[in-house]
């Protein structure tokens, strides 16, 4: 944890804005680029502190059908063209985007269950998807009693 907000603290700019987005959604480096290039696309739902977002990026093997940040965050995110290379770039300056991954799962692990983490990480197939959005509101509120303490990281 420790490590992470410390590689954070070393960023700048939009690229901070990306790094942070990292920790609070846990994406794959891809997906955040797609997450920034498409933002004012993609279907937005509010859940009081909590901004889900559908992402509904389907790559070969990988998958993302949705995510979630606080809305604070969400009001700071604007559509970006960042370069492909960017999680490249951020990584030879000891940024690891891999690593927020795990941190995600560590932060969410002290309020939700397994296959609530796993709905986050893409990790179920589309059919158990269709079954947990039902259950939105309730992973919202424990979405945001995991990450409510770090707010200090955008304000």
């Amino acid at each position: 944890m420790e490590q992470a907000l410390e590689m954070i603290e070393k960023v700048k700019g939009k690229r901070r804005l990306f790094t942070i987005t990292a920790f609070f959604t846990g994406l794959r480096g891809k997906e955040l680029i797609l997450l920034f290039r498409n933002w004012n696309s993609l279907r937005k739902k509010d859940f009081e502190e909590v901004e889900v977002i559908e992402t509904g990026f389907i790559r070969r093997i990988k998958r993302s059908y949705l995510t979630m940040v606080p809305k604070q965050l969400a009001e700071q995110i604007e559509e970006w063209r960042c370069g492909d290379r960017i999680v490249e770039n951020l990584c030879k300056e000891g940024v690891k985007i891999s690593l927020f991954r795990k941190v995600h799962v560590a932060v969410l692990s002290k309020t939700m269950m397994p296959h609530e983490i796993d709905l986050l990480q893409g990790r179920l197939d589309s059919i158990l998807v269709k079954h947990y959005v039902k259950h939105l509101r309730e992973i919202a509120e424990k979405y945001w009693r995991a990450y409510k303490e770090f707010l200090f990281l955008f304000s």
